[in-house]
């Protein structure tokens, strides 16, 4: 039988705090700049989640009342040295954490980004890593144009051989390692700020990492692909030879799309092909 969630009002010296019975998978602390309990994330089994504050006598109150909220793991991201990786949700970031980075996510989800936590990531290299849907595309595009002109450096990594509405922790869980990671990284191109509103203006759900990838072979342009399936393109700009994840055209980015090796059967392709 399904799980009930009972929720009981207490009256306790004047205050309404609320319990919850439910089957709790996890908790995440959310600590201020010296280390000190703000709130918890509670993570319940089957999916859901809540907020719980410390009510300074050994139990909770279940809202966020007069709390300040702040960024995942907000002490580490501020003493961290390496890049931040910016990611949606705590699991991911536990998952990160796990294998040796630094990693944040805001609470109560995609979306829920907010302009006071862009100190916190002042002068650092910020890594931003999407779900693979469009609440996690937007959610993640929103964050970087936040924190353009703070960040000293902005990444987008969007993750290869994910699922629609898959993420970091699932990307994990199909084998992939440290090392792999730290390639995409370092392969990473700069954050690009694109348009985002289509759905709000045509009432469709849209999904960018899918539509610009539904874009067919540029002509002039060769596509590159690599052994684990990943597409570059190879193209010439302000006379030099370049290799790149994606390419600018009317102030949009495009992603290949096509997926198959290419041979060039003659060398002599490429002076042809950019006047080399």
């Amino acid at each position: 039988p399904a799980i009930k969630t009972v929720f009981s009002i207490i009256q306790n010296t004047g205050k309404l705090k609320y319990s919850y019975h439910r089957n709790i998978a996890a908790t995440y602390n959310y600590k201020d700049e010296l280390g000190n309990l703000l709130y918890q994330v509670v993570r319940y089994k089957p999916k859901g989640f809540s907020q719980r504050r410390p009510d300074g006598n050994n139990d909770w109150i279940w809202n966020m009342k007069d709390v300040n909220p702040v960024p995942y793991h907000l002490p580490e991201i501020i003493q961290s040295i390496e890049p931040v990786m910016i990611v949606e949700g705590e699991k991911d970031v536990e998952n990160l954490k796990r294998m040796g980075f630094t990693a944040t996510t805001s609470p109560m989800g995609a979306g829920k980004w907010k302009a006071s936590y862009n100190k916190y990531l002042k002068d650092k290299e910020v890594i931003l890593i999407p779900d693979h849907d469009q609440p996690g595309y937007q959610h993640c595009q929103r964050i970087g144009q936040s924190l353009r002109g703070i960040a000293e450096k902005i990444k987008w990594l969007e993750l290869p051989g994910l699922e629609e509405k898959e993420d970091i922790s699932d990307w994990i869980e199909k084998g992939n390692t440290k090392e792999k990671l730290l390639q995409l990284i370092k392969e990473a191109p700069g954050f690009i700020l694109e348009k985002y509103d289509e759905r709000e203006r045509t009432g469709k759900s849209v999904n960018p990492i899918l539509k610009d990838r539904t874009k067919s072979i540029v002509p002039d342009l060769i596509h590159l692909v690599g052994d684990q399936g990943r597409t570059k393109y190879l193209f010439c700009k302000n006379g030099q030879l370049l290799i790149e994840d994606y390419f600018i055209k009317d102030d949009k980015r495009f992603s290949p799309k096509q997926n198959l090796p290419i041979k060039i059967l003659n060398p002599n392709i490429l002076k042809r092909s950019f006047n080399l």
